[in-house]
């Protein structure tokens, strides 16, 4: 968003073109938009200033990771344990 220098004309453009597509192509029911600047880090872990983004007034990157749901785990279920790496003698 940085390059654009927040241009909200910018993010709608990008918001109606891509989520039609992650919907109906890629099945994706649950689309969550967050305007970042990923180089200089903004509004990914603290909010965006009024003076930077005056439009978007919506969580943090890392806020909207913080509400998704914990799935269920279930203690009686089989042991699953992952392969981080493998050795060959």
């Amino acid at each position: 968003m940085d390059e654009v220098k927040w241009d909200k004309k910018r993010y709608d453009f990008i918001h109606d073109s891509v989520d039609p597509f992650l919907k109906g192509t890629v099945n994706i029911p649950s689309v969550e938009w967050v305007p970042i600047n990923g180089y200089l880090n903004e509004n990914i872990d603290t909010p965006l200033t009024s003076a930077t983004c005056d439009w978007y007034t919506g969580d943090t990157l890392f806020d909207k990771f913080n509400k998704v749901p914990i799935p269920a785990r279930d203690p009686d279920g089989p042991l699953r344990i992952p392969v981080l790496d493998k050795l060959r003698d």
